[in-house]
């Protein structure tokens, strides 16, 4: 049903749903915690210092962050079509990596959809915006796999 209603969508409402899904994980993950913190009775810097598997999620929730930020920067700014390509192949692997099976699809169907529609590949992307990409895109690829290492290790 989700795959029926995503290919109904044009791009730029298929990316605003991509990019207020990563938002909104984020936003709820923080609300679950600090209502955590409330019932428990202690600081979330307490929580998070003694509980390793909720580290592990609200570090995971602030990659997702980075994510949203580098999908906002990159389809705002006159970047090509091939770092996009890059920038949404590595996030999907991201986030079949680290288990967010609806950020997988979300994405796959994102990039399903920028490939059937001919884009311009004709701007050349500034080499400060390839780099912090590529840069954030390398930070966020090994904080995830470590992130899913220590998981699996406790």
């Amino acid at each position: 049903m989700l795959i029926r209603k995503m290919n109904q969508l044009n791009n730029t409402k298929r990316k605003s749903l991509v990019l207020s899904y990563w938002l909104l994980l984020p936003f709820l993950f923080f609300m679950y915690l600090l209502t955590f913190a409330t019932v428990k009775g202690s600081s979330v810097g307490s929580l998070l210092t003694n509980i390793p598997s909720l580290t592990l999620t609200f570090l995971l929730s602030c990659l997702l962050l980075i994510q949203a930020y580098l999908l906002y920067r990159l389809t705002t700014k006159e970047t090509n079509e091939k770092l996009l390509n890059h920038f949404l192949l590595f996030s999907m692997l991201q986030q079949a990596i680290t288990a967010n099976l609806i950020g997988t699809v979300l994405l796959y169907l994102y990039r399903k959809s920028l490939k059937n529609e001919q884009l311009k590949n004709t701007c050349e992307t500034a080499w400060s915006v390839q780099f912090e990409t590529y840069t954030l895109m390398g930070l966020v690829g090994i904080l995830s796999v470590l992130v899913v290492a220590l998981t699996l290790i406790q």
